[in-house]
């Protein structure tokens, strides 16, 4: 493993013990991360498919302001890690997102 490898694995274990107590990214981390528009979840296959072991919940949604992507990019982001409660942001295996409208669809079903 890269040093970069740890030092990502540090900072996803860092965030979630912060998210477990009740904290929030920074309102910095919060204006600098990309925007997920008309987003819901859903779950893919990594490695082989059809085997239920190999499955990621992840968000889907357009991308605005992604440092990798092209603005209005319909994406699927890496593993889901933490969901904020009022669906405010989010925590991917590699990124916070900053969460805007809801998918019609997924909305409907709360």
């Amino acid at each position: 493993m890269s040093m970069e490898e740890k030092n990502a694995t540090a900072q996803r274990q860092h965030d979630f013990g912060c998210y477990l107590r009740g904290e929030e990214p920074s309102s910095l981390e919060l204006e600098r991360a990309p925007l997920l528009e008309d987003w819901c979840t859903g779950i893919v296959y990594f490695g082989r498919e059809n085997d239920p072991r190999n499955l990621l919940l992840v968000l889907e949604g357009i991308v605005i302001g992604h440092p990798e992507l092209r603005n209005c990019t319909r994406i699927h982001t890496s593993q889901l890690i933490w969901l904020d409660r009022s669906r405010k942001w989010a925590r991917t295996w590699n990124r916070v997102y900053r969460l805007g409208a809801r998918d019609n669809d997924e909305a409907n079903e709360e």
